[in-house]
């Protein structure tokens, strides 16, 4: 089962107590209804259960009906019927006013419930797990009911990005704060949990892979650097030129090329005295140095 499907089966369990957010919860289910023949309109769904939630809103009245069909080898059920308050809707909404307006909202769970129904009649969303993306879906014939459906998303505080494809006219998100904010402002609280808890999990693997990575780089600079070490010495022993550095210097790199598994650490408290670690890398610095110098 998909991540959407999860979402849009979590908001067809949700119950509207009041009159007004049952009618808010119908329209959006309708949101994307087409005009067939006549007064009669058809809404499409991907689940069987949305459909038949939005002939039980419509009433007897509306004469729905819920025949099936596929659609790019997937299951679609199509809901057609006449309803005057959905039409009226319709027009008020195309004509320019917003939709709390014209849905005639009574209450602030209108907003949430509306939501729900569109989310469920037009939305998808990808698996957190994967990547974050929110879509909302129209068909191009419903274009102008897309800037009334993105203002009413931001006076919920939902900020969506438009795009259009082919057939169809979206608006998206792609950041997943507002993602969960959509979904569980929508009514669906458990996959909006479960995409916060995806954007923890992968904000803590990436730093783990940073801190991983940060210590690797550490180990190979550390590596590189002793090699480096034990060639200057050993290049300084073949031409016989160990006598030309000063006896501390000779005492470091005869200690170098002896314990060559030594950290930094390990290395400057083998001195007589020991030294510290900033003296020991100077040492070896300058040793470097005159290496270099009778190689060139």
């Amino acid at each position: 089962m998909s991540f959407s499907t999860d979402m849009k089966k979590e908001l067809l369990s949700l119950s509207q107590k009041m009159n007004c957010c049952r009618k808010a919860y119908m329209f959006g289910l309708l949101y994307n209804s087409v005009h067939k023949e006549g007064i009669r309109m058809s809404a499409t769904f991907g689940l069987r259960e949305s459909a038949e939630r939005a002939a039980e809103l419509l009433g007897e009245q509306s004469a729905p009906t819920i025949s099936e069909g596929t659609r790019a080898g997937r299951k679609i059920y199509e809901l057609s019927y006449a309803s005057k308050a959905f039409a009226t809707f319709d027009l008020k909404v195309c004509g320019g006013e917003n939709i709390s307006s014209a849905a005639k909202f009574r209450c602030e769970d209108c907003k949430s419930s509306f939501l729900a129904g569109v989310l469920i009649a037009c939305a998808t969303v990808n698996d957190p797990k994967k990547s974050y993306h929110l879509e909302i879906s129209l068909a191009k014939q419903n274009a102008k009911r897309l800037e009334p459906l993105r203002h009413l998303l931001e006076d919920c505080g939902l900020s969506a990005k438009k795009t259009e494809r082919q057939n169809k006219v979206s608006l998206y998100f792609k950041n997943n704060t507002v993602i969960a904010d959509t979904l569980s402002y929508a009514g669906a609280m458990r996959c909006g949990f479960e995409v916060a808890d995806a954007c923890i999990e992968r904000d803590i693997r990436n730093r783990e892979n940073r801190a991983t990575n940060c210590v690797t780089q550490n180990i190979a600079r550390s590596v590189d650097a002793r090699r480096k070490q034990l060639w200057a010495v050993e290049q300084l022993l073949e031409k016989h030129k160990i006598d030309l550095l000063t006896p501390e210097l000779k005492e470091t790199a005869l200690l170098r090329l002896k314990y060559d598994e030594a950290t930094l650490s390990e290395l400057a408290l083998l001195h007589d005295p020991p030294i510290s670690k900033s003296g020991l890398t100077h040492r070896l610095e300058r040793i470097c140095q005159t290496a270099d110098e009778l190689d060139d």
